[in-house]
């Protein structure tokens, strides 16, 4: 289990599989403390890997290949699969959930069974009321996730200068405090649960193509979004192409572009709602209830196999 976005996705699953009776245990190294009351919360217990652990299932989520051999040498399960995506080094012959919006290549389909895979299976946050995404532009939260790129952050606050966006509040998530002084309509604050804070008063988001990008779209919010680390360049594509999100920039940050994608975000409202529209229409909230389905579903089928004597 390795960083913010893998920890979340992991406790919104773990809610589905607690309801259908189980105890569910989170196992290894969590480095990020305001998570922590978080997963405190969700999961029956949290904790290194300990040898010979017995577990009916174990998931892997994580891009530690070093965690992965640990995990599957020290933990002992019936059952055993894998969430994945383009950044993950998948364990051979191990089932996958596959936690991109398109179909994984026919190299990985060749080596692990995919159980599933696309935007049906993703675990989504809910941040607030749908119906809110009406409201006319005023707040924007710009968030940069775990990581932050002084270059973007650089041209976003010159172009939200220009007068167009005179009245507009820019509050900024990010794991620190930019260098320089940030201009008076924008707020600083660190990266962590002031997330679900703010997003009950902004109305508008510029975030980098993380998993928090699929939160963001499905409850409602009109974004704008770039790739900030090469792992995110999937999720960046799918929203662009489908017209679910505006890019903030096609390929390096570029002042032109940005003003042109604030315009675009900000003072246009019928293109605001058609992004909306068209992001509520792909996205919703159950897809750790129909990834709990599936696994359980497989589960019980190879038990009933066992018993049966089938392999």
């Amino acid at each position: 289990m390795t960083g913010a976005g893998h920890v979340r996705r992991s406790a919104l699953y773990a809610k589905y599989f607690k309801e259908n009776g189980f105890e569910v245990h989170l196992r290894g190294e969590l480095l990020i403390s305001w998570l922590i009351p978080e997963c405190m919360d969700t999961f029956h217990s949290i904790g290194m890997i300990h040898q010979h652990e017995v577990f009916d299932l174990a998931i892997l989520d994580t891009y530690d290949y070093s965690l992965q051999k640990t995990a599957t040498l020290s933990i002992q399960s019936r059952f055993v699969l894998q969430i994945a995506d383009n950044s993950t080094p998948l364990v051979p012959y191990l089932p996958v959930l596959w936690l991109e919006p398109t179909a994984p290549a026919s190299s990985i389909s060749a080596k692990n069974t995919v159980l599933g895979f696309g935007l049906d299976y993703f675990p989504i946050r809910k941040l607030h009321l749908r119906e809110q995404s009406s409201r006319p532009a005023n707040k924007v939260l710009i968030t940069t996730g775990a990581t932050s790129d002084e270059k973007i952050l650089d041209s976003l606050i010159q172009a939200s200068q220009e007068s167009d966006f005179e009245g507009f509040t820019f509050n900024l998530l990010s794991p620190r405090l930019p260098t320089g002084i940030l201009p008076e309509n924008w707020i600083w604050s660190e990266t962590g649960r002031e997330l679900e804070v703010l997003a009950k008063v902004c109305d508008t988001v510029i975030t980098a193509a993380g998993t928090s990008l699929w939160d963001f779209l499905a409850n409602g919010f009109p974004v704008a979004t770039f790739p900030l680390v090469a792992n995110q360049n999937t999720n960046y594509d799918f929203a662009v192409t489908n017209d679910l999100a505006i890019p903030l920039y096609e390929t390096n940050p570029n002042l032109d572009e940005i003003k042109e994608s604030l315009y675009e975000l900000l003072l246009m409202p019928e293109r605001r709602l058609n992004l909306v529209d068209n992001s509520l229409r792909k996205l919703d909230f159950e897809g750790p209830r129909r990834f709990s389905n599936l696994l359980l579903s497989r589960i019980k089928k190879a038990a009933l196999q066992s018993r049966r004597g089938v392999t």
